[in-house]
């Protein structure tokens, strides 16, 4: 086992992670800045759902994509689109371009999904570790929150200040930069060698057939395709509510105190995993309690009239979401053992939780135009609950712990 470059590998994983949270200054402002452009609830809905869309389409073949022909091409030129994606939804004002810039960068971002984590536990497994990645992945998000953390709070100082669309601009300027970095930050070292055919489209093909079937047969990774869409659907209507909600309570657009807590949430989440995963070794309740605290909090947060008791619920509600992502990934490269098809199910994981997504913007886009935010989030967090317990039921997961 090569312990020097292992430690570098992970050097550059955590540096890409963080590199990669330029994206998160537009998070705070997004939803205000399409209200404001004067799009109701159910147009911006359908603007991100041709996001979700433009995912679950561009998912499977993206990720194949990085499996034949090199994980640093694929998130490199996932970022470059990207850029140009947020400078095109800077320049925009109506519904159409908005749907446009989505859809570009629907695809940046399906050529990213799974990139970086297969292109680091392939050289990992090269370099002789071949499991127990869990603490990297903790530790590169944790970081990756702290970034963000930072980001979104000054995405939404820059909204407050100079305009709702001017985070957009920037974040895009950056996106182009830290393309260039990356590009030489993962050329650190040789890259596994996953160009296994002489023809790298027949491979490209073999890797969607093989992605699919490895889930089909894989009793675990079925019970986390389950987990990941019952996640992805019931936090949804959070995601693109919640900004609008709270400047309807709180009658403000500076978003940068929700968005501190939001995110202070979520790392500490993600510093308590270890722990967590000590008291609670079977996967399936790992993955039960943390959904069951995401739906009843996602039922508890639009009860609170006051600011503190709001913010109080909102900040829980985030403890369980920092746990779930670097938890998922985790467990994911723990139980694919072929290199060549790792970075294909990663891509399968982002395509179920995309449809999930569209799934949820669905229903709360009208749900919350016809009636009530509030109603709509109580409802959903219910339909979780329901989910939670028929799918638990029906699948019966082995009980096995992590490494």
């Amino acid at each position: 086992m090569d312990e020097r470059k292992i430690r570098k590998t992970a050097a550059v994983f955590y540096a890409a992670k963080v590199l990669g949270t330029h994206i998160t200054m537009t998070f705070g402002v997004y939803v205000l800045m399409l209200r404001h452009a004067g799009l109701g609830f159910a147009e911006i809905n359908v603007v991100n759902m041709f996001f979700m869309i433009g995912v679950f389409l561009f998912e499977v073949p993206t990720g194949s994509y990085a499996d034949s022909f090199g994980y640093k091409r694929s998130f490199v030129i996932g970022l470059v689109i990207e850029g140009a994606a947020l400078i095109m939804y800077f320049l925009s004002s109506g519904f159409w371009g908005f749907v446009t810039a989505e859809v570009v960068c629907a695809f940046a971002a399906a050529l990213q999904s799974g990139s970086l984590e297969a292109w680091a536990v392939n050289k990992l497994r090269r370099y002789g570790k071949k499991s127990g990645y869990a603490k990297m992945f903790n530790r590169a998000y944790i970081l990756e929150r702290l970034a963000t953390l930072a980001m979104v709070w000054l995405g939404a100082k820059i909204g407050y200040r100079l305009g709702l669309s001017w985070p957009f601009f920037i974040s895009g300027m950056m996106s182009f930069v830290n393309a260039a970095v990356l590009w030489h930050l993962l050329n650190n070292g040789d890259e596994p060698d996953n160009k296994t055919s002489l023809d790298p489209w027949r491979e490209f093909k073999r890797n969607i057939a093989a992605g699919r079937k490895i889930i089909i047969n894989h009793r675990e990774l079925t019970f986390l395709f389950g987990m990941s869409f019952i996640f992805a659907l019931i936090v949804q209507p959070v995601n693109m509510q919640w900004a609008i909600l709270y400047e309807a309570r709180f009658n403000t657009i500076d978003t940068s105190l929700p968005v501190f807590f939001q995110i202070l949430g979520t790392i500490i989440g993600a510093c308590l995993i270890t722990r967590f995963c000590g008291i609670f070794k079977s996967m399936a309740w790992q993955f039960v309690l943390m959904l069951g605290l995401v739906a009843a909090t996602i039922i508890l947060i639009p009860v609170p009239r006051g600011w503190g008791l709001f913010m109080t619920v909102l900040f829980i509600h985030e403890i369980p979401r920092g746990m779930f992502h670097p938890l998922r990934a985790t467990w994911v490269n723990e139980l694919v053992w072929e290199d060549e098809t790792r970075a294909t199910i990663n891509s399968y994981f982002g395509m179920i939780f995309t449809l999930a997504a569209a799934s949820g913007l669905v229903f709360s886009g009208f749900w919350a135009e016809w009636f009530d935010i509030a109603i709509c989030w109580q409802v959903m967090g219910g339909v979780g609950v329901v989910l939670l317990i028929v799918f638990f039921w029906l699948s019966k997961p082995k009980r096995f712990s992590l490494k």
